[in-house]
């Protein structure tokens, strides 16, 4: 069970346009760089609805790893993130874990292989750094 931000969502009239991986709302206009990890090399926009009520969400999930770690869930269809984000939306659904609807997003860095040294050049290094989305892997996982 997350914990309920009663102290942001108290003060902000607007419901939040996300959640990252924490269950924290977010308000501004999602970003793979404003994922919870700094260190993301995946990150996931994710739809998903609270197994008691049906209210959906949108919750971002990152891996920090050097591999794909959520392009592979993706493809199984066993990408989850737990509990819904806890907005008190219902009595129970805080509590249980969500149901995953849709990939809305799927983001990853680059990995340039081999050492990273000045024969690389500046662009492919800070291409390394910034986030490319990849469509294939945004996909309906369930319509209920």
């Amino acid at each position: 069970m997350h914990v309920f931000y009663d102290d942001i969502l108290s003060r902000i009239a607007e419901p939040p346009l996300w959640f990252d991986e924490h269950a924290v709302p977010r308000y501004a206009d999602f970003s793979p760089e404003q994922a919870a990890k700094i260190s993301a090399q995946e990150v996931v926009l994710l739809l998903i609805r609270c197994q008691a009520c049906r209210r959906d969400f949108r919750d971002a999930l990152s891996s920090s790893e050097a591999k794909p770690v959520l392009a592979p869930k993706i493809e199984a269809r066993t990408l989850r993130f737990g509990d819904p984000p806890n907005v008190r939306c219902c009595s129970t659904g805080p509590a249980m874990n969500s149901i995953s609807v849709q990939v809305l997003e799927y983001w990853f860095k680059p990995q340039i292989h081999g050492r990273l040294g000045p024969e690389v050049g500046f662009e492919a290094w800070a291409a390394q750094r910034e986030f490319a989305r990849d469509p294939k892997f945004e996909r309906v996982f369930s319509s209920r």
